[in-house]
């Protein structure tokens, strides 16, 4: 599929990206477009420095930022349902003020599950900081990311100008007739187009999925070894190797239900209702395939179990701890994904600021663009060190429910203030399990 793509990038992508008579007239000039670019980079490197400052911030202050994005929640949802009462809208006020005390409700009732979520946290960091070139393997996939939608914008728009090419009355002026031939036109191109959504989105989720396994396999190796050198690069071998087939398999999954959706939501923007229903639906099913899969491709790296193997132990693991690895989840993840959107805000600010007080851009609007080319490159390069992060607290959480004797003997002085965690959450079933002392 990979190279079929490449195949037609370079076949008919290439010749309309560099045929003259295919160019549009130009947005802006050619020296402003080398100037975005070059802020564009530079926002990218002070949006990772912040993003791994940010990290080491929310572990030092782990739970203080937890509790200030829960009612930070609680108060946005509050300020929603004050608007709605202003302006005189009450269907706002009403849902507004609905989602303010769910969000109460869930902030009261998860403040005992907060030092568990910590530890973990905290543990995790440790994992990454004694294997920094995590963060460089999930560079490079976002890198590999970048340049896999180029290569296939490229193919794509290649493959639009040949069908434009092989039926040209599809370009008739006739307004009565140039409806229908498009019709026609993707009719017979529904299935070709549907191919290439799902390669696209196959390819993006397998470029994560290898990126999220391999900091799984380091973590586990840190887990089980109290000296793990190269860690990270035999866990990059086997996720590109051995477990190769299992990430695409489980990708492949998403990335058809991705397509499906992607074609519904085309279909409700012509407005059809059914087309509306079906997105709705596969969206609950996008969601839940790549939540399963985040933790099949935990199990994947630690014990490179085969997909059907890794979602069978999944199962059993959210039998026993589904609910507490769904809260610990969403507490580190909220804080986390707040921690981006700070980065984001930060760079939008610094190019708006670029903007406002300098000449190096002179095109129309540029203060907004360079705010939104900040806070979109600064989001999407956060991400990056953070999902390390997440993906490690993920390996934690099953280690730790697999065999937590294996990390007493490897860090004994991580695994203390951990054991005490789950020790406070669940008493008995530490008790039980022989975890009486800690």
């Amino acid at each position: 599929m990979f190279r079929f793509i490449i195949a037609l990038m370079v076949l008919w992508g290439a010749k309309t990206v560099t045929d003259p008579e295919n160019n549009s007239s130009e947005l802006m000039s050619g020296d402003d477009t080398q100037v975005m670019v070059g802020i564009a980079v530079g926002m990218a490197v002070v949006s990772m420095v912040l993003a791994l400052l940010m990290v080491k911030l929310i572990v030092a202050y782990a739970r203080v930022m937890i509790l200030f994005v829960l009612w930070f929640n609680v108060g946005i949802s509050f300020a929603l349902a004050a608007y709605g009462f202003v302006i005189g809208n009450i269907f706002i006020a009403i849902i507004g003020l609905i989602i303010a005390l769910l969000n109460l409700c869930y902030a009261r009732a998860v403040q005992h599950r907060i030092p568990f979520a910590v530890a973990n946290l905290r543990v995790a960091e440790g994992a990454i900081s004694k294997h920094t070139s995590t963060y460089i393997v999930s560079v490079v996939f976002t890198i590999i990311q970048i340049g896999w939608v180029v290569i296939w914008a490229m193919a794509v728009l290649g493959v639009a100008n040949k069908i434009a090419d092989d039926n040209p009355s599809s370009t008739s002026n006739n307004t009565n007739t140039s409806t229908r031939s498009t019709y026609k036109q993707s009719g017979g191109s529904y299935v070709a187009y549907f191919f290439l959504l799902l390669s696209f989105y196959w390819g993006l989720q397998v470029f994560k999925n290898v990126a999220h396994t391999t900091v799984a396999g380091t973590v586990a190796t840190f887990w089980y070894q109290s000296e793990s050198m190269g860690a990270t690069a035999a866990s990059l071998k086997r996720a590109t190797t051995t477990s190769f087939g299992s990430i695409c398999f489980g990708s492949l999954i998403v990335a058809f239900l991705q397509a499906l959706r992607a074609l519904a939501e085309s279909g409700r923007q012509d407005g059809s209702a059914l087309a509306c229903f079906a997105e709705c639906i596969l969206g609950c099913l996008q969601s839940l395939m790549e939540y399963f899969n985040r933790w099949a491709y935990v199990y994947v790296g630690i014990y490179g179990y085969k997909f059907t193997q890794a979602g069978k132990a999944v199962f059993e693991l959210f039998k026993q701890r589904g609910f507490d690895a769904i809260i610990n989840d969403d507490l580190i993840g909220n804080v986390l994904g707040f921690a981006a959107l700070g980065v984001g805000l930060i760079c939008a600010g610094v190019g708006a600021l670029i903007a406002e007080t300098t000449d190096v851009v002179s095109f129309q609007n540029s203060t907004a663009t360079l705010a939104i080319l900040g806070l979109v490159v600064g989001i999407g390069v956060a991400v990056t060190p953070l999902a390390v992060i997440d993906s490690s607290v993920a390996t934690i959480f099953v280690c730790f429910a697999e065999d937590p004797a294996a990390f007493q003997h490897s860090h004994p002085d991580l695994y203390a203030p951990l054991v005490q965690e789950w020790h406070n959450l669940y008493p008995e079933i530490m008790v039980q399990a022989g975890y009486w002392y800690v």
